[in-house]
């Protein structure tokens, strides 16, 4: 039977500690990698017998952004009023047996194995299977990471230098479980392509205009809001740009405001934008 978790808990084991940690899973273990094996167009597979009439299953897969098959990773399958902790497989894939009916978010958990977290959205509209639509990517962690203290405030670089962060002293609140001494975020330039499943995707047909970028540790809360901005941004347009974030407890894109890009490198937050959660931060040209 897959353990049940309150989707709080799974919120607050989001940085360092692991989903599947519950249910005794090794999170020391390393995951390993072959060839991927591409998840279908559509479930072609049923429901076990652990899924009760009223309710359904999801399955997907976990993938390296060289699209590579990731086991070991520990995965949450999240309802509005529950979790399961799972790990996946030889070849990358999980499955999730009597999910409650409805909004269903996918927490990936990178980070004790050295890779990012990654949160994608499903809907079970109904009892039976469901397929996340696309292997979901994670990325390698690197040592860009800039130190910001707890109670300290200021700015620094990330993403290489391309994505400046200001917070005010105090405004980072790191995720329960975080050694201090690790309060460290980083910030990798995330290709499209690669942007989990979502409920929407705005940027489709606009991937050459769009930019997207994921935090590690996933959920670095920010109250009051962060200030971005964009630098060396080659290739991107002079114009005005939607600005998304991933709702971490809901696994919804929602937008945060708006953005201007100079045409010469630079993108402003417009200064109604709110940067509550350091998830994913996806800019896509209006």
């Amino acid at each position: 039977m897959t353990p049940r978790i309150a989707p709080l808990m799974i919120l607050a084991a989001v940085a360092g500690c692991d989903p599947a940690s519950t249910n005794g899973a090794d999170d020391n273990a390393t995951p390993s990698t072959g060839p991927i094996d591409v998840a279908p167009s559509g479930p072609d597979f049923e429901c076990g017998e652990a899924t009760t009439d009223e309710r359904g299953c999801v399955r997907g897969q976990v993938t390296a952004d060289d699209g590579r098959a990731l086991a070991g990773l520990n995965v949450a399958v999240c309802s509005p009023s529950e979790c399961a902790a799972v790990q996946t497989g030889g070849d990358g894939v999980f499955v999730v047996e009597d999910v409650e009916v409805g909004p269903v978010r996918v927490l990936v958990s990178g980070t004790p194995q050295g890779f990012t977290s990654a949160l994608a959205y499903v809907s079970l509209p109904a009892p039976g299977p469901v397929e996340v639509p696309r292997p979901i990517a994670v990325l390698n962690r690197d040592a860009d990471s800039g130190a910001l203290p707890r109670h300290a405030g200021g700015s620094v670089a990330l993403a290489g230098g391309t994505l400046e962060l200001t917070a005010a002293p105090g405004a980072l609140v790191y995720p329960a479980g975080t050694e201090l001494d690790a309060e460290r975020l980083s910030a990798l330039p995330t290709p499209i392509a690669l942007l989990p499943p979502s409920d929407i995707e705005p940027w489709v047909g606009k991937e050459t205009s769009s930019r997207a970028f994921t935090f590690s540790p996933f959920y670095v809360r920010a109250d009051p809001p962060v200030d971005i901005v964009l630098r060396n941004m080659v290739g991107l347009s002079a114009g005005t740009y939607r600005v998304y974030t991933a709702h971490p407890s809901a696994g919804t894109l929602e937008t945060v405001g708006g953005a201007t890009s100079d045409g010469a490198g630079t993108v402003i937050l417009d200064p109604s934008a709110e940067v509550r959660h350091l998830t994913t931060l996806i800019f896509v040209l209006r």
